[in-house]
C-alpha cells in the first residue's frame, strides 16, 4: 500500500511540476498583468532550482548521515518534497503579487529537489 502511495504522489507531483512550468507565464500574464515582454522572470523559480537545489542536496545528506538510516533519510526526503511542493503551490492561491506567486513557485520548485 505504502508503495502505490509514493507512485501516486511522485506521479501527480511530476505531472504539476511540468504542468506549471507551463502554465506560470500565462498565469502571471492574467492574474498580475505582467506584459508579455517581461515573462521570463517566469524561469526565477527554476533558475533558483539550479543555483541552491545541488547545495541543498549535500547539505541534507551530510546531516542526515549522521542521524538515520537510508531509509529513513529517503522517507524524510520524499516526505519534504512532496509535503513542501503541496503547501508551495496552495499557497498560490493566497498570493496577492507576481513576487509572492514567484516566491511560492520557487520553495514549491525547490522542494522537489528532495525527491
Amino acid at each position: 500500500k505504502s508503495m502505490w502511495a509514493i507512485i501516486i504522489a511522485h506521479s501527480a507531483s511530476n505531472t504539476f511540476a511540468y504542468t506549471s512550468s507551463l502554465w506560470l507565464p500565462k498565469y502571471l500574464n492574467v492574474e498580475y498583468g505582467i506584459p508579455k515582454t517581461d515573462l521570463s522572470i517566469s524561469a526565477i523559480p527554476y533558475g533558483v532550482n539550479l543555483a541552491c537545489g545541488p547545495f541543498i542536496g549535500r547539505c541534507i545528506e551530510a546531516y542526515l548521515s549522521k542521524y538515520t538510516t537510508k531509509l529513513g533519510k529517503r522517507k524524510l526526503t520524499s516526505s519534504i518534497a512532496l509535503l513542501g511542493q503541496s503547501f508551495g503551490y496552495l499557497l498560490l492561491c493566497f498570493c496577492s503579487s507576481a513576487s509572492q506567486a514567484i516566491f511560492c513557485v520557487s520553495f514549491a520548485v525547490l522542494c522537489k529537489t528532495f525527491c
